[in-house]
């Protein structure tokens, strides 16, 4: 399937970018950059996950513990940076919502918030991917991994199923018959 290495969403909040990157450093995951321009407010910024998903959680390193019925979600702990010099930045959670908490920062300057994610689901997290489809809704279908899972994902890209097999047809053959 054809796809994008990187994918920015611009002014999703007011004065701050989102851009979702293929990581060439990491073997699974999804990492993104939050990019807050000068006079951005980064209290706007929540991360909600729905779905089948239970026990938000902070872990002792300061990542975010997403629990899925397959594999847990991580949202790693974020870096951030701003002309080069990183800011201490953490992760909060409130409600069910993830939310950033910087300390001090000049916010007459762009900052980026450095996070990525890992373990979206299990097949996804082996790294093998054969096929990527999509419907006429916008709805998109993966299959892949070890078990040759195949999931659904609607037009938000929100999980909407996964069947944990595969998928066998029945052996056909075709032939062309002399008049």
């Amino acid at each position: 399937a054809n796809c994008f290495k990187k994918v920015t969403y611009l002014n999703v909040y007011d004065k701050i970018d989102i851009e979702y990157i293929i990581p060439e450093d990491k073997e699974t995951g999804i990492k993104y950059n939050v990019m807050l321009h000068p006079g951005a407010d980064p209290s706007q910024i929540k991360i909600a996950y729905t779905g089948d998903v239970t026990n938000i959680r902070l872990t002792e390193n300061g990542d975010v513990s997403i629990g899925t019925p397959m594999d847990p979600i991580i949202e790693h702990k974020p870096v951030s940076i701003q002309d080069g010099k990183n800011i201490k930045s953490s992760f909060t959670i409130k409600k069910s919502n993830i939310e950033f908490s910087l300390a001090s920062y000049d916010t007459s300057k762009e900052l980026v918030i450095d996070p990525w994610v890992s373990n979206l689901t299990s097949f996804l997290a082996t790294g093998y991917g054969y096929d990527v489809d999509f419907d006429n809704a916008g709805n998109l279908f993966v299959y892949g991994g070890t078990t040759n899972s195949i999931a659904k994902y609607n037009n938000l890209g929100v999980l909407q199923w996964t069947f944990p097999g595969s998928l066998t047809t029945p052996p056909w053959s075709s032939s062309i018959m002399a008049a």
